[in-house]
C-alpha cells in the first residue's frame, strides 16, 4: 500500500466552503464517523433469542461448534448470518444435523426428540417357547452343599434341584462362577465381577483385572480367587478389596481348591492350545511352585492328584499323592486324536475320560475301557452320587456308564436362533447356527433340518420357501428340499459364502444369493442373467444382508452400498435414496411408509421419495416387523412398539437385546439370543 502524500499549503484566498476549507473538515469526520456507526452495525453480528420449546427434558442443543446448551430454555445466540447449524442429543444419541433460518430476532425452535418415556411402556402377554430347541453348551457343572445342581452355559447360568427342571438365575455371558456364604460370585465379559445374592444382582466396582477366566472361593480365608490372562487375583468380601498374587502366570483357565492348596490350570502355549501347566499355590505362605508342565487335563482330589499326559497319538493317565509329585501310571488310552481337548473327572474312585469330539473312557483293571460316544462333551461333572457330562447343544446326559444314559434338556435358556426369511408364508422357522432348523408345531419345536458336522464356518440357514408342495431352505452352504427325505439341491457354480433369500415368483422358483441368481423348475437350476450386484461392482464387494420382495419391486439390503432397487426384473439398478453408502442393519415396508434402520439411524421413505430422519433412543435396530398400524422394532435394547409418531416399549423388564424377529398368526416372536418369546398383539 503506497502512503498518502504531504499536503502542500492552501492558497489564502481559498472558498471556506471549499471541501479542503475548515467546514469541508468537519463535514469529512462527521461522514467518516457515520460511515463507521453503518459499517458497524451492518457487519456486526445481531443477537438472536432463540426458545426451545418441545425438546424433552434432559436433552442437549449442541450449536456447530458443540457448545452443550440444556433445554428446555431460552438462549441467546450472535450471528451474522439468518442460519444456524444444530443437533439435539439425548442418552447418546445425536440426530443429524439440522439447520433453522432466523427470520426475526426472537426464534422458536420447535422441535420434539422421539424419545422412549418411562410411561409411554406397553405390557403384553408373554409366554418362552423352547420345548424342543437345541440347549446352550454346558461348560461347567457344580454341586453345592445343599444339593442343587448349577450349570454354566455359554449365554447364563442356572439352577436345578431335582434335575430336571432349570430356572435361569443369570443371564448375560459369564466365563465361570462361585457359590459362597455371600452368594454366588460371576465373572461377566472377562471383566466385570457381579455378586448374586437375595438383594439381586450387584456389580462390584472398579475391578482392576481383565480377560478372567476362573474363580474360585476359600471358606476358610473367606477370599474369592481370580484367575486371568495376566496373573492370579484375591479379592475380600468383607473389605471388598482386590491384591494381585501374581503377575507371572499368564493364561489362568481354572482354579480349584484341594484340602491344602488353590491349584492353578494355567494355558501358557499358543502352539499347543490345549496343553497346560499345573501349579500348586499355598494360601497361608503364599508360595507358588510348579506341579507338572504340557499335560493335556487334570483333576484334584482330596489328596490325590490326576493327570493325563499325551504320548504320541496315546493318552497315559498318571496318579500322585499331595506334595509328593511322584506320579504313577494308572493306564494307558490309545488312539487319541491330537490337538483335542480333554477332560478328566474321579467320582466314586472310577476314573473318567473324554475328548471333545465324544469318546468317554473309564478305567477297568490294568487300562481304560471305551464306554460311548456322545456329541461333543464340554464338561463333566457328578451330581447325586452319579456321573453327569456337559455337551455343546445336547443338554445334560446322566448316568452315561449305566448303558442306558438320560438326555437332560435345558429348555430355559437356548443358543442364538434368527428366525427365517419367509414372506407371506405362516411358518415359524428358526435357525440354530451349525445345528440344524426348528419349525414351531403345536406348542413345541421340531426339527426339520439338521446340518452335517463339518470343519470350518458353522452353517446358518437364512430362507424359506414353499413350491411344488416341498419346503426349500437355503443356507450359506446350499439349497435342501424338505419333503419325505431331505436332500441337497445346489445350483450349479454355488459359492455358499453368502445370505441366500428364496421367492416364489410366477411358476419358477427363484433363488437370490451373492453367487448368482438362479430359477427352479423340474428338479433342475437354471441361471439368470441379471445387473443384480453379485460378487463385486465396480471392484468393490457388495455384501448382502438381506433381499425383499414387493410389488416386483427388489431391494437389496447391503453392508456398505445401501439399498439397491430394481424394478424391471434385475435389469436396471438404482440406489434408494437416502442409503447410499450406509449399512443397512434392517427395512420393513408397512402402510406408513419404508422403514430402514441403519448403523446411523432410522429413516422413513415416503413415496419412494421423501426421506425423514427419526430420531430414537432405541439401540442398535437388528429386525423390523409391522402388523396393521403400528411397526414394531428389535433393538440391542428391547422390543419396541412405533404407533402415531411416538416409540413405545414392549415388556421393558422382561425382554432384553433382540436378535431376530417374526410376525405371523397374529403374534409376535422374538429371539432374544437365550429364548424364544411368543407374544400375543394387543387387543385394541
Amino acid at each position: 500500500m503506497h502512503k498518502l502524500r504531504t499536503s502542500k499549503r492552501e492558497r489564502s484566498d481559498a472558498n471556506p466552503l471549499s471541501i479542503f476549507g475548515p467546514i469541508g473538515f468537519i463535514i469529512i469526520v462527521a461522514a467518516v464517523i457515520m460511515g463507521v456507526f453503518v459499517l458497524k452495525e451492518y457487519f456486526t453480528p445481531v443477537q438472536y433469542r432463540i426458545q426451545v420449546n418441545t425438546s424433552p427434558q434432559g436433552a442437549e442443543v449442541l450449536l456447530l461448534n458443540r457448545e452443550p446448551l440444556k433445554t428446555p430454555c431460552d438462549f441467546y445466540i450472535k450471528t451474522s448470518d439468518k442460519a444456524v447449524n444444530f443437533v439435539i442429543q439425548k442418552d447418546g444419541y445425536e440426530t443429524l444435523e439440522e439447520n433453522i433460518l432466523l427470520e426475526k430476532k426472537d426464534t422458536i425452535l420447535d422441535y420434539k426428540l422421539n424419545e422412549v418415556r418411562s410411561e409411554e411402556t406397553v405390557s403384553m402377554p408373554m409366554v418362552p417357547i423352547n420345548k424342543g430347541l437345541p440347549s446352550p453348551a454346558v461348560y461347567k457343572i457344580e454341586e453345592s452343599q445343599d444339593g442343587g445342581l448349577y450349570l454354566l452355559l455359554e449365554n447364563g447360568i442356572v439352577f436345578s434341584k431335582n434335575n430336571d427342571d432349570f430356572t435361569v438365575l443369570y443371564r448375560g455371558s459369564p466365563s465361570d462362577f462361585a457359590i459362597t456364604p455371600n452368594g454366588i460370585f460371576i465373572v461377566e465379559g472377562n471383566s466385570k465381577l457381579i455378586l448374586l445374592n437375595s438383594k439381586g444382582q450387584n456389580k462390584i466396582a472398579p475391578t482392576p483385572f481383565s480377560m478372567a477366566q476362573a474363580l474360585c472361593y476359600s471358606e476358610k480365608n473367606n477370599t474369592l480367587f481370580i484367575g486371568c490372562q495376566s496373573g492370579l487375583y484375591s479379592y475380600n468380601p468383607e473389605s471388598r478389596q482386590f491384591i494381585q498374587l501374581y503377575k507371572n502366570i499368564v493364561g489362568i483357565a481354572k482354579l480349584c481348591f484341594s484340602s491344602k492348596y488353590l491349584y492353578i490350570f494355567a494355558n501358557e502355549y499358543t502352539n499347543g492350545p490345549y496343553l497346560i501347566n499345573l501349579y500348586r499355590y499355598d494360601i497361608e505362605t503364599n508360595k507358588l511352585s510348579t506341579v507338572k508342565r504340557k499335560i493335556d487335563a487334570a483333576f484334584i482330589g482330596r489328596n490325590k492328584l490326576f493327570i493325563a499326559m499325551q504320548r504320541g497319538n496315546d493318552v497315559e493317565i498318571l496318579s500322585s499323592t499331595e506334595d509328593t509329585n511322584r506320579f504313577v501310571s494308572v493306564g494307558m488310552i490309545t488312539d487319541i486324536p491330537l490337538n483335542s481337548s480333554h477332560f478328566l473327572y474321579v467320582l466314586n474312585d472310577k476314573i473318567y475320560f473324554s475328548i471333545f469330539d465324544g469318546g468317554l473312557y473309564s478305567n477297568e483293571g490294568n487300562g481304560f475301557k471305551k464306554i460311548d460316544t456322545f456329541a461333543h462333551i464340554a464338561s463333566i461333572g457328578g451330581y447325586n452320587n452319579k456321573l453327569i457330562i456337559g455337551t455343546i447343544r445336547n443338554g445334560l446326559i446322566e448316568d452315561p456308564i449305566s448303558g442306558n444314559p438320560q438326555a437332560i434338556p435345558i429348555d430355559v435358556l437356548t443358543p442364538p436362533l434368527y428366525f427365517l426369511h419367509s414372506p407371506d408364508i405362516p411358518d415359524i422357522l428358526v435357525s440354530a447356527r451349525g445345528e440344524g432348523v426348528y419349525q414351531y408345531n403345536e406348542g413345541k419345536w421340531i426339527n426339520v433340518l439338521s446340518f452335517k458336522e463339518d470343519i470350518g464356518p458353522l452353517e446358518q440357514a437364512f430362507s424359506e420357501a414353499k413350491f411344488q408342495g416341498k419346503k426349500f431352505i437355503g443356507t450359506d452352504r446350499g439349497v435342501y428340499i424338505i419333503s419325505n427325505i431331505v436332500s441337497n439341491v445346489n445350483p450349479p457354480d454355488y459359492s455358499g459364502h453368502s445370505r441366500n433369500f428364496l421367492q416364489n415368483i410366477s411358476n419358477y422358483l427363484y433363488d437370490f444369493s451373492e453367487s448368482g441368481i438362479y430359477y427352479f423348475n423340474n428338479n433342475v437350476w437354471e441361471r439368470v442373467d441379471s445387473n443384480i450386484p453379485v460378487g463385486t461392482a465396480s471392484g468393490e464387494v457388495i455384501m448382502i444382508r438381506n433381499i425383499i420382495f414387493h410389488n416386483n419391486i427388489i431391494y437389496v439390503l447391503t453392508e456398505s452400498n445401501g439399498i439397491i432397487i430394481y424394478s424391471d426384473g434385475g435389469k436396471t439398478a438404482s440406489i434408494l435414496k437416502g442409503t447410499e453408502g450406509k449399512f443397512i442393519s434392517a427395512m420393513c415396508i408397512s402402510p406408513q411408509g419404508t422403514f430402514v434402520a441403519s448403523e446411523n439411524g432410522l429413516y422413513l421413505i415416503e413415496d419412494n421419495q421423501t426421506i425423514t430422519s427419526l430420531p430414537c433412543a432405541i439401540g442398535y435396530i437388528t429386525s423390523i416387523a409391522c402388523n396393521n398400524n403400528s411397526v414394531y422394532f428389535g433393538s440391542s435394547n428391547g422390543l419396541f412398539q412405533f404407533k402415531s409418531g411416538a416409540f413405545y416399549q414392549i415388556n421393558k423388564e422382561d425382554l432384553h437385546a433382540v436378535i431376530s424377529m417374526k410376525v405371523a398368526n397374529n403374534n409376535i416372536f422374538v429371539s432374544t439370543g437365550d429364548c424364544v418369546y411368543k407374544l400375543d398383539f394387543p387387543i385394541h
